[in-house]
């Protein structure tokens, strides 16, 4: 009761944070930012009113600080914004091997990201639910070549065949219930 009387005062006291720059510093913020997702969390900040949760940022921006101090060129680099991507695939369309670069791509910055942040309490706790996908970007990359054209007439056969020919290994399989339908609507 107390955290939604607080939150709701935050809300109603708009005049008191653009008077401490709020607006600002998210700009500030969302400049800094390289990657369209990024600048737009950076652009929805907002304060709290909880204690523990401040005090858990607070833990998560020191630890990103000493992050970035020890190695500047950690973060997504050759991630893509693949929303468009992934929302057209939830509603069942096909994806172009340039899509399915992008994918992979992303994929693997999460990947290297992941494994920057794992020295990091603050930031690993955050990161261990978003593991990145492996076994997919591995299978897009196997079906694709380098220059996200497909390899053969079909983008998914290297792939989806490998998992109908009876591989039993937990990745191929769980790569073949994530891919089943890209693949059977890639071919169509």
């Amino acid at each position: 009761m107390a955290r939604d009387r607080i939150a709701r005062g935050l809300a109603l006291n708009a005049g008191a944070l653009a008077r401490l720059e709020l607006p600002a510093v998210r700009a500030l913020l969302a400049e800094r930012t390289a990657f369209a997702p990024g600048r737009e969390l950076a652009e929805a900040l907002a304060p709290t009113a909880d204690l523990r949760e401040a005090e858990r940022l607070h833990d998560e921006t020191a630890a990103a600080r000493d992050l970035l101090r020890a190695n500047p060129s950690t973060g997504l680099r050759g991630a893509r914004d693949i929303r468009d991507s992934l929302r057209r695939a939830r509603l069942g369309g096909a994806l172009d091997p340039e899509q399915l670069q992008e994918v992979g791509d992303t994929i693997r910055a999460g990947e290297h990201l992941f494994a920057d942040v794992r020295a990091y309490p603050a930031l690993a706790a955050r990161a261990r639910f978003a593991r990145p996908p492996s076994d997919v970007a591995a299978a897009i990359e196997q079906a694709i070549g380098p220059t996200a054209r497909a390899r053969g007439s079909d983008p998914c056969a290297r792939t989806c065949g490998r998992r109908r020919r009876g591989y039993s290994s937990a990745s191929t399989t769980s790569f073949g219930r994530r891919t089943s339908r890209v693949c059977s609507r890639t071919r169509s």
